[in-house]
């Protein structure tokens, strides 16, 4: 990643960045305004999804009124005349000229868009003669560009130069001059680190004259820390970060911190952008993954998550399923795929199963807490340990724990199940769901199958709260409350490790369905995990 940024700071910063030449940088990113002199109106991307919004709900593939369909070229040409837009009754129609405006319902088209369609017509109204989804150009292989041949060859310095060169020249516009030494170091300072040079910093670069003097101040930036706490932010954005759960409890992540730190050190380690990618999505199922690898995948782990105590709990996971299947689209794939939850998509060639056979692959896998200890932690922990192991066995014997909290397992489930026949178990359902991560999922596991750690957290559960049986029972009690006092002192001596947010494969969710009209209790044909129909062909292995 910090490779490709630097690659992209030399060709375009070196002495080219005053900022009309962003402005155009971003018009070569961006669809360019069809309003921009010269250029000519493009179907795709100014019509097509005007009629889409304004017109083939009557006008389109489920309806024909006046038998006529303006998502295809044949029937359009009925109320299109090509190069005149005057004779067209289109243009007539949408302007209300004969006293009935289309559509006929909701918003009329805005002047700029009649504008924009007179426009399109007059200048031929060019269909393309093969709009399907499939071949649009952001669904083939990205290919090598040759440099655009410019007519100033003196000016570029990098073949990214050249594109910007040949759009200056297209529109008639000269390149700015060269920025000077201080706005130079202000600009790449601010762009790299979101923080302004100092007066020494500047200073320096003022008295380096030596040839690379840039370079090496992009090559001081970019080996800064705060480099990667710059870039971070954005991709933490589109992964949905956020330090809790969201919703009305919205409970504090004491661990999240852990996946925001590893996607800054990614960037301030110039992890390849591949094996970024691979590791979020899935490094857990890496050859010998370690902590780190598995910490990546916290990616999926910024879903909102809904403690509610009357959320019904396959809802609000198939609601997070939903979101990570949303995110994988956008963050990865750069298109938004959540139409297709409820339908196939109107305009990209995303069908529903596409969609339901991405979140098969995410129904397979599950939120699980690690240990991932920070540097320091592990040597005191290991030395610790022995000893913790034996008092925390006699501690649980002593009390009789396995029994007692076998009793109260059973009574919570009885309570998971059929909620409202005790009030007293209602509340503590409430709080194990709010106040212990994953300990339903916990509670539910078979015990010889718990993780350490769950069932260590599920037992510290049960001896803060075990519930109205033993509330009964002054007896019982009392000698509870002197175990979970032994407990916490015990805890509170034993170095403990940290702890990562991390997505583990299971098998015991059963098949995933396609939600018909996106309703999860509406279970339609079962879906294996799959590759998106749409995506350029590739390395199927891999």
């Amino acid at each position: 990643m910090g490779q490709a940024i630097w690659t992209k700071i030399k060709a375009i910063m070196q002495s080219r960045l005053a900022l009309p030449h962003l402005a155009l940088l971003l018009a070569l990113a961006l669809p360019a305004s069809p309003q921009v002199s010269g250029s000519k109106v493009d179907f795709v991307r100014d019509i097509q999804p005007l009629f889409q919004q304004k017109c083939l709900l009557c006008h389109g593939p489920k309806q024909q009124f006046s038998n006529l369909r303006l998502d295809d070229p044949t029937s359009a040409r009925r109320v299109i005349q090509p190069g005149k837009a005057s004779d067209s009754k289109l243009i007539s129609m949408v302007k209300g000229a004969n006293g009935k405006v289309m559509p006929p319902t909701g918003a009329a088209l805005t002047d700029p868009q009649v504008a924009l369609l007179t426009r399109w017509i007059d200048e031929g109204a060019a269909w393309p003669a093969n709009l399907a989804p499939n071949k649009h150009w952001a669904w083939e292989a990205i290919q090598n560009s040759a440099p655009a041949p410019v007519r100033q060859t003196s000016w570029p310095l990098s073949p990214i130069d050249n594109f910007i060169l040949a759009r200056l020249e297209k529109e008639g516009i000269t390149p700015s001059v060269d920025a000077d030494k201080p706005t130079l170091l202000r600009r790449v300072s601010l762009d790299l680190t979101g923080l302004p040079p100092t007066q020494q910093e500047t200073a320096d670069f003022l008295a380096d004259a030596r040839p690379g003097a840039f370079e090496r101040q992009v090559d001081r930036l970019l080996a800064s820390p705060h480099y990667g706490e710059k870039w971070a932010r954005p991709w933490l954005d589109m992964a949905h970060y956020a330090d809790s759960d969201g919703f009305e409890k919205d409970l504090v992540r004491p661990w999240a911190w852990r996946y925001r730190d590893w996607v800054i050190n990614a960037y301030n380690r110039d992890l390849p952008y591949d094996r970024f990618v691979t590791l979020q999505i899935a490094g857990d199922l890496l050859p010998g993954a370690t902590p780190d690898d598995r910490t990546a995948t916290g990616f999926y782990r910024n879903a909102m998550t809904n403690r509610e105590a009357g959320v019904d709990r396959r809802e609000a996971r198939f609601d997070q399923l939903i979101d990570r299947v949303g995110t994988t689209g956008t963050t990865f794939l750069g298109i938004t795929v959540r139409c297709a939850q409820c339908h196939d998509h109107k305009f990209d060639p995303i069908k529903q199963s596409d969609f339901y056979q991405m979140l098969a692959y995410f129904n397979a896998a599950d939120e699980v807490d690690i240990d991932a200890p920070i540097p320091g932690e592990m040597g005191s922990y290991l030395r610790a340990r022995p000893g913790y192991e034996k008092q925390r066995a006699d501690w649980s014997a002593k009390y009789n724990i396995p029994e007692l909290q076998k009793q109260w397992e059973t009574d919570m489930l009885q309570a998971m199940d059929h909620p409202g026949i005790e009030l007293d178990w209602d509340f503590q359902v409430t709080e194990i769901r709010a106040g212990t991560d994953h300990g339903e999922r916990i509670l539910r596991t078979p015990v010889e199958k718990r993780a350490q750690p769950d069932a260590r957290r599920l037992t510290a559960r049960f001896v803060r709260t075990p519930g109205p049986r033993i509330g009964k029972d002054k007896d019982l009690t009392a000698k509870l409350k002197e175990a979970k006092d032994k407990l916490d002192d015990l805890e509170k001596n034993f170095p403990s490790l940290s702890q990562a947010y991390v997505m583990e494969s299971r098998n015991d969710y059963g098949p995933a369905h396609i939600a018909v009209r996106g309703d999860w209790k509406n279970p339609g044909a079962v879906v294996q995990p799959g590759v998106p129909a749409w995506l350029p062909s590739g390395d199927k292995s891999a």
